[in-house]
């Protein structure tokens, strides 16, 4: 195992994970930037919130691999998936049909974007639930995942969303990460 393999994996992921803000910066409409730097913060807090299911029980997950419990470990990991869906879906519907009326109750200007970013948003966040849950599955068998998708995942985000700023604004954003998160 090389230690620049995992640094690798952790700079691809970064790069994936820190594109959204680092390109939103760019956007010259400070509010449209404000908006989404908010919406892409409560997004953060609600992804963090899905995860913790599986998280919490991983070593629960770790020991039915080592003993090949497969069916048991498909069965949990099915469960916290479903539970981290659950969450999401709450957060969508609760972010969509009640944050900005509530958001101007408290006397707040800032503004969650749009039900299409939004939904690009939540859909990418799915997709890298489904994919660090699976990894950490395979980190189980002492195996370094995803080296290679890792790191070009992470480089066309910034690349293909250094191109897409300019063009297509905060869609253009959001649309990437989704693209090529949906690729791999």
């Amino acid at each position: 195992m090389l230690p620049g393999d995992w640094s690798g994996i952790s700079w691809g992921n970064y790069f994936v994970e820190a594109s959204n803000s680092l390109l939103a910066a760019q956007i010259p409409d400070a509010r449209a930037m404000a908006n989404f730097l908010f919406t892409a913060r409560i997004l953060d807090f609600v992804k963090n919130l899905a995860y913790v299911p599986f998280y919490s029980n991983i070593s629960d997950i770790y020991s039915y691999g080592a003993k090949k419990e497969f069916k048991l470990l498909k069965k949990k990991f099915s469960e916290y998936f479903v539970m981290g869906l659950f969450i999401i879906i709450s957060a969508f519907l609760a972010i969509n049909l009640a944050g900005n009326p509530a958001l101007k109750l408290l006397g707040i200007e800032t503004e969650f974007i749009g039900i299409t970013l939004i939904t690009i948003m939540c859909l990418s966040i799915l997709f890298d639930m489904h994919a660090s849950f699976h990894a950490s599955i395979y980190t189980s068998t002492n195996h370094i995942p995803f080296f290679w998708p890792s790191i070009i995942s992470g480089a066309l985000v910034v690349i293909l969303g250094r191109w897409a700023t300019p063009y297509y604004g905060l869609l253009g954003i959001i649309t990437t990460r989704f693209l090529v998160q949906f690729s791999f």
